[in-house]
């Protein structure tokens, strides 16, 4: 009795168990009692992490995530939320040029007053055409390209929503652009709308919307790509760097924004970047949870 009882209490403070398969008795004393060199022969080998090994970026899919939000699902949604947000952009542009001021002076700007008046106002596109490609080829050749693709998508749908609320809220007088010189009237909103879509906004009419750029947003996104994925690659990183500063370039050069509309969009966009993930936030139940409740009727 004495030893089935203190056999138990053994059991009670961890010191022996049982193996429930088996019926086998372990004693965790003996394995405490050999040499350290045996125990040690037990665990596996640690190898630290070199630097280079380390990534920011979940490429593998994570545990408990369903391809819904990684992968090239992952990169469908997040294009969407992308398309989304842009079709409530261009639309909302059409009221902002309606009531844009055409009476009041362009405000004074430094890099206006710097950089010299450059025509034709395309020159920015065409430069920003240039870095997309660039990125597009990149990440075309990029084993680990959909989680970049995801966030690349999910920062520019989250840019142009807060963009939505800056260009409504406060409307700014034009610069010394086509904008003040040949102002057009929008005759039919919806065609206008997508045109804009169609285009990617090179076709619509589009005034005052100023603060902040869309093509800085758009170009600093492309560039932290590079900055963020390709450290090892310093001709690709230069020369992303080159597009960048040659975009803002043009963007002042040919009046299409103040100096400061560029300034808030990169640091807007390198901060959202930085903080958006590369996951579709959402899962393929808590999408079908969301339209239930939309759409139910009680």
């Amino acid at each position: 009795m004495k030893d089935s009882k203190r056999f138990q209490d053994e059991i009670s403070l961890g010191v022996v168990s049982t193996d429930p398969d088996t019926g086998k008795v372990k004693d965790f004393r003996r394995l405490e009692n050999k040499p350290r060199q045996e125990q040690d022969s037990r665990l596996p080998e640690f190898r630290p992490l070199e630097l280079d090994q380390v990534s920011l970026v979940p490429y593998n899919n994570p545990t408990g995530l369903s391809r819904w939000v990684t992968g090239k699902r992952g990169a469908l949604l997040s294009f969407l939320y992308f398309f989304l947000t842009s079709i409530i952009l261009v639309f909302v542009m059409n009221f902002v040029h309606m009531r844009m001021p055409l009476n009041v002076p362009p405000l004074p700007d430094l890099g206006h007053v710097v950089i010299p008046r450059m025509e034709p106002e395309q020159l920015g596109d065409i430069v920003l055409v240039v870095f997309i490609v660039m990125m597009v080829v990149a990440l075309y050749y990029n084993k680990k390209k959909w989680p970049m693709v995801i966030n690349f998508f999910l920062t520019l749908g989250n840019l142009y929503l807060l963009r939505v609320v800056s260009i409504s809220v406060t409307s700014l007088p034009p610069t010394e652009n086509h904008c003040r010189f040949q102002y057009e009237k929008i005759r039919n909103i919806w065609w206008n709308s997508f045109l804009g879509l169609a285009t990617f906004g090179s076709s619509n009419i589009h005034c005052g919307d100023l603060m902040f750029s869309g093509h800085a947003c758009m170009a600093t996104n492309v560039w932290m790509v590079f900055v963020l994925h390709y450290k090892k690659k310093f001709l690709i990183r230069l020369m992303a760097t080159f597009l960048l500063i040659m975009t803002f370039f043009f963007i002042i050069a040919t009046r299409s924004h103040y100096t400061g509309d560029i300034w808030i969009a990169f640091w807007l966009t390198v901060f959202a970047h930085r903080l958006t993930p590369y996951t579709f936030p959402f899962t393929k139940k808590k999408i079908a949870h969301f339209f239930k409740n939309v759409f139910s009727i009680n």
